[in-house]
């Protein structure tokens, strides 16, 4: 007598994955019906109408269900047999095999493909790029950006290439710091959705792997958002995607090393993936000399000088570009710091805390639902299943998978508070390759594991689907950042001045002035050490023409930063409206003197003399 179809495993577990995803879709309907900064990671439905709310996320939790993808595939394929649910034992002679084609690099039309598919990706990210940048750092980067005082000779190369985008951009097309990022945003998310689509060409399901890899929160990023980890993000789906041709046979090992090389040039935190070239440096080549000779066995014996050379050279790259762009002789240069384990002397928490599980929990929420599930499911896998544990490209995943994710418990931001999600992104990505990897392993005799890959691109479409209509959407960026950043109690108080703070600048270049007074205040109050606070709220006071205040506070901020040229000039203006001249070009001449390129002190100046 046959099994009953919901007690067979493949069928339960099919059911299992489902109620998966119904669950974290029902937690966003969850969080829509009241605000709460405790759940960051799912309340982006809370900014959309009522039923707008209901239909959508409805329609996600149908499109989990297996009925309906067997309904599906019957209407694409309906002369076909329908899968059988159930499986032989044991694991498939080709688990843990590189599931290529010999045809993977002579397929052209499909590289052709693959670019015209990225290319229309690209102008998507232009038409819902961000129109106003407040997360993160965007508008001080962007403001910044525009005063050229972004460029160093030891600045991480992502911020010279937005430097020299933007000197193109200025000469051609009068671009700002905003398009600037825009533009280099959408670049890099060409590359992320190329990356994507080979790696699907690559595993032998180019639907499945790109649509799970393209409905990641960090798609975000790819939007015109103005941070530093467009480009890096990129770099990590390129980097992952060479060494997997590399096992696979398709590349050469240079290519790996010079990806790597890159991406970490481009921003530090991808020296989490240090590890994982080193697995193919020393014990990928050494397992192959081991089992047969091999051009590599000279490698692992040292006999052949040019292959040391080529494993050598990226690390020493590595090495001179940390030391250079990170300077770490001085004195709380690092942006990174470890998380004390119980007691924390400058955030709000610590690694053992309930704040911490918290904020890591809605982190991964945020960026990937369902794929942190996925990652426990592979590591229970990988120690069971023979065929992943010895197969060299999973040993590979894992290597590039376990170092991020301790980075990202681990490690938090200088401000010593709740993880930034754009940052911490870049240690998910490893682990989603990884999964999807896993997943598209398995597909081909497990149909549970397809239906997997349709339900983690399914709940990542609909989770992602708020957070970019809100970030398209002046009035909802706005309400949602002004919603996450007072009185948030994941932040610690220096994050609040801050936020307060560009909402401040944000109301006075939209001529409300006193709204911006509020929000200066505000910042103040949170982190009255900062120089740059204060200046900011003297110079509305001046435009409020309440110059004694004015004086006042421009005063204090020269006084917390002897060195700030901009301070200075704007006291400058606030003696010339008091009617006190000397005093006032004193302070210009201050400004001047701090930087030598400063044109509005001297312009100030000569309106003076």
């Amino acid at each position: 007598m046959s099994a009953k179809p919901y007690t067979d495993k493949p069928v339960l577990a099919m059911w299992l994955v489902s109620l998966a995803g119904v669950l974290v879709l029902v937690a966003h309907l969850a969080a829509a019906l009241k605000y709460s900064n405790w759940c960051w990671g799912f309340n982006h439905y809370y900014f959309l109408e009522d039923q707008l709310i209901a239909v959508t996320i409805g329609l996600g939790c149908v499109l989990c269900l297996p009925p309906v993808w067997a309904a599906l595939d019957r209407l694409r394929h309906p002369k076909a047999k329908a899968p059988r649910a159930s499986r032989t034992k044991g694991p498939s002679p080709q688990a843990g095999s590189a599931p290529t084609t010999p045809s993977y690099h002579a397929d052209r039309r499909g590289l052709v493909t693959d670019v015209a598919i990225a290319a229309a990706a690209s102008v998507i990210f232009w038409l819902l790029r961000m129109p106003y940048h407040f997360l993160g750092d965007g508008r001080l980067l962007i403001r910044l950006l525009d005063q050229g005082n972004w460029f160093r000779p030891t600045e991480f190369l992502d911020g010279c290439i937005h430097f020299a985008v933007l000197q193109a951009g200025r000469a051609l097309w009068n671009w700002d710091g905003s398009l600037t990022y825009a533009a280099v945003s959408v670049a890099a998310g060409f590359g992320y959705v190329l990356a994507a689509l080979r790696l699907g060409r690559l595993l032998r399901h180019h639907f499945l792997v790109t649509a799970a890899l393209v409905t990641l929160g960090t798609v975000q990023l790819f939007c015109g958002y103005a941070e530093c980890y467009s480009l890096a993000t990129a770099a990590i789906l390129i980097y992952m995607l060479l060494a997997l041709e590399y096992l696979a046979g398709h590349r050469s090992f240079v290519w790996v090393g010079a990806a790597l090389v890159i991406g970490v040039a481009l921003h530090a935190a991808l020296l989490f993936l240090v590890p994982s070239y080193l697995y193919l440096a020393f014990g990928h080549a050494r397992a192959r000399a081991a089992t047969a000779p091999s051009p590599d066995s000279s490698f692992v014996a040292g006999k052949d000088l040019r292959r040391w050379i080529w494993l050598l050279t990226p690390l020493v790259l590595i090495t001179v570009t940390e030391l250079a762009a990170s300077r770490p002789w001085r004195p709380g240069r690092s942006a990174l710091m470890l998380l004390p384990p119980f007691r924390d002397q400058l955030g709000q928490y610590a690694l053992f805390s309930w704040k911490h599980l918290i904020d890591l929990i809605n982190h991964q929420v945020l960026i990937s639902p369902l794929a942190w599930i996925g990652l426990v499911a592979f590591l229970i896998a990988f120690c069971r299943d023979g065929a992943l544990k010895h197969s060299p490209r999973f040993r590979f995943l894992l290597a590039a998978s376990i170092f991020p994710l301790g980075f990202n418990v681990i490690l938090r931001p200088a401000l010593g508070g709740s993880r930034d999600w754009d940052l911490w992104s870049m240690g998910v990505l490893p682990y989603v390759v990884t999964v999807v990897t896993w997943i598209a392993s398995q597909s081909g005799r497990r149909p549970e594991a397809r239906h997997a890959a349709r339900v983690l691109a399914v709940v990542g479409f609909f989770h992602i689907l708020p957070w970019i209509a809100i970030n398209h959407s002046a009035a909802l960026s706005l309400d949602f950042f002004q919603r996450i950043s007072y009185t948030n109690p994941l932040w610690p108080l220096p994050q609040v001045a801050s936020s307060q703070s560009e909402l401040g600048h944000f109301y006075l270049e939209h001529n409300e002035p006193d709204e911006a007074l509020t929000r200066l205040k505000r910042a103040v109050e949170a982190d009255p050490g900062k120089a740059r606070y204060w200046d900011a709220l003297g110079v509305t006071y001046i435009y409020l023409k309440q110059y004694s205040q004015a004086e006042a506070k421009l005063r204090r901020a020269v006084e917390l930063d002897p060195k700030d040229s901009s301070a200075y000039n704007n006291l400058g203006q606030a003696y010339v409206m008091l009617g006190r001249p000397s005093e006032a070009e004193a302070a210009f001449e201050q400004a001047v003197a701090l930087d030598p390129n400063a044109a509005a002190a001297y312009f100030n100046l000569g309106k003076l003399y």
